[in-house]
């Protein structure tokens, strides 16, 4: 019989104890015929391509472009330090290893691995990607409304300008060392954002594509002026709606999407993050770290775990964490805490969570950073979700339609306590269906000019998301061949 837990906590060992299973053979079968596909897979491939490349690659051994596939390896292998401190190793044997010119040697074996090289593929072909990129100019229109507003408007956009989300900020004595930007709304960005003489810009964006011809823009700019200038009633405003907009709350966090979020937010690298949430486990602070799963049981008492976090600490200090006095009132509210359900569930552990509370003394600098990620996170995840107001505005002069919009948060949910996402607001004047656009002028028809931009460089986030994606790996090993990669290949330093 076998004890099952997914948490080192009181409860979930005692639990465990009290209901032990049968071991399940097909799990332990799948597992051993796993280890074998991946031994015979490995060993006769990496047979195949030594033989293959070998004599290959020594036509290119002065080449610098070599250096992008392979390591000196005694570096990739780290074994100088051995060799040097075996004592039965003569400088012969060690020459016959190490190659004394620095270059790379060719009779070390070019191990195959059928997730590492898949791994490698994704970051070449992005590389290649980016190198072999041909930046184009284009063009758009872009109409700019110097609007006059009443005061109503003003006051609405001095209060839009003055509110902004200080919630997030966080009075823990690390937050200063975290190297995150708390997310604020931001009001009106752009610097034409200003009113002036109780004028406000407004820029309506062309809702046409791009186009590639700088004259053929201009032409059609020029018509559109020309139009707006001396023909009345030229340019008026097609549509104007508002309608809700919903941000969802995050849901429970798996394996994968813990990595790729940490990577994203706190710039730790997956194998560094899985070691660092294994001790926490082994700690009793969170739950178990590999699980696929994104949907708590029915019988999982959420309320428990804020409890916990919140108020069975023997400290009660409510400056000890910001969202100490958060999870308070979210249990004052009195009703039953439930987190948003995602798709995933392998029926074996539970999302990852914090299941106790954390003295900051306890835990090293980015252990901390760690636990109070997760805890924020699942807190956001049991909170609601935010809600806001969008309003589009549609103008149309000669049959070219140009289109803005603002947007306001109705209600904050769980950005209360996120400072991982944010949700920017923007004012914009109101308009009436039907209302012709009076010239004046300040408000003019322009051509904007941008370029193509290549992708950016493969992030550790994204490359997780691309391996989970195409079955490379597992929620517990993609770490793994990550580290393996970056260890045994330069252009992996070089570019990722």
């Amino acid at each position: 019989m076998r004890a099952h837990f997914s948490a080192l906590t009181e409860k979930d060992i005692k639990h465990s104890i009290e209901n032990l299973q049968q071991p399940n053979k097909h799990l332990s079968d799948a597992v051993e015929i796993r280890q074998k596909m991946d031994l015979i897979m490995g060993a006769s491939f990496t047979r195949l391509q030594t033989l293959c490349f070998r004599k290959i690659f020594e036509k290119y051994i002065d080449s610098n472009e070599i250096k992008r596939f392979s390591k000196p390896s005694y570096e990739s292998n780290n074994i100088k330090s051995k060799i040097d401190s075996n004592t039965n190793n003569t400088q012969d044997d060690k020459n016959k290893i190490i190659n004394t010119k620095g270059k790379y040697d060719f009779n070390m074996i070019i191990s195959y691995g059928p997730c590492q090289f898949p791994t490698l593929n994704f970051i070449v072909e992005r590389d290649e990607e980016i190198k072999n990129f041909i930046t184009k100019s284009f063009y758009s229109l872009i109409f700019k409304l110097n609007r006059k507003l009443n005061q109503r408007e003003i006051n609405l956009f001095h209060e839009y300008s003055n509110t902004k989300n200080t919630v997030n900020k966080n009075n823990d004595s690390f937050s200063k060392d975290l190297n995150m930007t708390y997310n604020y709304n931001q009001i009106n960005s752009n610097d034409n954002c200003k009113i002036i003489n109780d004028t406000l810009m407004v820029d309506f964006q062309w809702t046409k594509e791009r186009l590639y011809q700088k004259s053929t823009a201009e032409e059609i700019r020029n018509r559109l002026q020309r139009l707006f200038i001396y023909e009345k009633n030229s340019l008026k405003v097609i549509e104007a709606k508002k309608k809700p907009k919903i941000k969802n709350r995050p849901l429970p966090l798996n394996t994968v999407e813990m990595q790729k979020l940490i990577s994203r937010k706190l710039k730790i690298q997956s194998y560094k993050l899985m070691s660092i949430a294994e001790k926490l486990y082994n700690m009793g602070y969170i739950s178990y770290p590999r699980t696929e799963t994104q949907i708590y049981s029915q019988n999982e008492n959420l309320n428990k775990i804020v409890e916990e976090l919140c108020i069975n600490n023997d400290l009660n200090e409510d400056s000890e964490y910001s969202w100490i006095e958060y999870g308070k009132n979210l249990l004052k509210s009195g009703k039953k805490l439930i987190a948003r359900e995602g798709k995933l569930n392998d029926n074996s552990h539970p999302p990852i969570s914090p299941v106790k509370y954390a003295k900051k003394s306890d835990l090293t600098f980015e252990e901390y950073k760690i636990y109070n990620l997760l805890v924020l996170h699942f807190l956001a995840s049991i909170s609601d979700d935010a809600n806001g107001e969008e309003t589009e505005v549609k103008i149309e002069i000669d049959k070219e339609v140009l289109t803005t919009k603002g947007f306001n948060i109705i209600k904050k949910g769980y950005l209360n306590i996120y400072p991982y996402e944010e949700w920017n607001e923007k004012f914009i004047p109101h308009f009436e269906k039907g209302e012709v656009i009076i010239y004046n002028e300040n408000s003019k028809f322009e051509v904007n000019e941008g370029k193509t931009k290549p992708p950016p460089q493969m992030t550790e986030a994204e490359l997780i998301d691309l391996m989970d994606k195409n079955g490379i790996g597992t929620d517990a090993t993609i770490h793994e061949h990550i580290k393996t990669v970056k260890e045994r290949f330069v252009i992996v330093n070089k570019i990722f």
